[in-house]
């Protein structure tokens, strides 16, 4: 792979913050990050592990971890279900992901038709949001095919996938 060129020093002291998105099925992602443990701990691990369990952890300004989201289809919103790993510090916010996600591709859109957000956290609360937004669409459009699926079975007086279709929604709806 290729260096990593032009990112910012996650040390220097500035006004405000920066929010770098990376791609971690590369190598030279790896690399510089690797190279920044002294400032980043334990949170590489969390990066750029296999594990794809969510889970939140933190020692002193750092807070990581890996939270679902929504894989991003080329032609728009996808309904798979796929990691992104996060480290917040109040100089800097990293999102990584192996595939492409909805959560951070609209935030990334927000902050580019001038979204101002005030410190990292306030970013990092702005995906969270958009990340059950994405999710709640997803739901949404289930319930929607699976409310079709019901009007079809009930249609047909199928009695015995009619109980199986009317279990499976109640327990959708919790």
């Amino acid at each position: 792979g290729r260096p990593i060129a032009g990112l910012p020093d996650l040390a220097a002291e500035r006004d405000g913050f920066v929010w770098l998105h990376l791609d971690l099925m590369h190598a030279s992602t790896r690399r510089w990050l690797d190279e920044r443990e002294d400032i980043l701990g334990a949170s590489v691990d969390s990066l750029t592990s296999a594990d794809a369990h969510p889970h939140v952890d933190w020692s002193g300004e750092l807070l990581w971890g890996v939270v679902r989201d929504i894989y991003r289809e080329i032609e728009g919103a996808g309904e798979q279900p796929a990691e992104l790993r996060f480290v917040v510090s109040p100089r800097f916010m990293i999102t990584g992901r192996r595939r492409p996600m909805q959560s951070a591709h609209a935030l990334k859109r927000k902050v580019e038709t001038g979204a101002e957000y005030e410190n990292s956290a306030e970013l990092f609360e702005g995906l969270l949001t958009e990340i059950a937004e994405a999710i709640g669409r997803v739901a949404n459009r289930t319930a929607e095919r699976l409310e079709d699926v019901e009007d079809r079975v009930l249609a047909a007086g199928v009695s015995d996938e009619r109980a199986t279709l009317l279990a499976l929604r109640r327990e959708v709806a919790r």
